[in-house]
């Protein structure tokens, strides 16, 4: 099983994904083992990194799905933010930098490289946390 973590974002980053997606979150990673989350941050890149969690925050299982999506996510570590991907959600623009990555990119690449899609789509480089929230295959979890 592959944990998934929401929240809500933080600063005006945050608040502008929220409104723009018409969402209560604005991020997604993947939550790992003793509190960990590997995501997509603008200060970051793809990091490991100790999640924070609030009120808001949310978590959904995967069942079932390739451990090769973990892998996969795990390998693009250390990869730089894709600025002007995420900028292209809000203009209706396909701008995905090779190479870069923003949190739902990530995390809807991870799953359709792996053989695993979350979603029946050709555009990964224009999936909002939101987005993901409508597969099928999210099961919400008591955390």
């Amino acid at each position: 099983m592959i944990r998934l973590r929401f929240s809500r974002g933080t600063g005006p980053a945050g608040a502008l994904v929220r409104a723009a997606t018409w969402s209560w979150c604005a991020h997604v990673g993947f939550a790992l083992d003793g509190g960990w989350v590997l995501d997509a941050t603008p200060a970051a890149g793809v990091a490991l990194r100790q999640a924070v969690d609030d009120a808001s925050t949310r978590y959904f299982a995967v069942p079932e799905p390739s451990q090769r999506v973990l892998t996969l996510a795990l390998s693009q570590e250390g990869r730089p933010y894709d600025w002007r991907g995420a900028l292209g959600i809000g203009l209706h623009r396909d701008w995905q930098d090779e190479g870069r990555w923003f949190c739902s990119e990530l995390v809807a690449w991870a799953f359709a490289a792996a053989g695993n899609p979350l979603l029946r789509t050709d555009h990964l480089d224009r999936i909002t946390p939101r987005d993901l929230l409508l597969s099928p295959l999210l099961t919400p979890m008591e955390v």
